[in-house]
């Protein structure tokens, strides 16, 4: 883990989107058979 840079440095927006886009793809995923059900 040498020449990385710290965890403390903000994600770019990019990551930001992508990580709460596929966040809610697992979400709807998951709550999909209780909506149809």
């Amino acid at each position: 883990m040498v020449g990385l840079k710290p965890s403390d440095v903000p994600p770019p927006l990019g990551v930001k989107v992508l990580s709460a886009g596929t966040a809610a793809c697992i979400a709807d995923l998951v709550t999909f058979p209780l909506d149809t059900a």
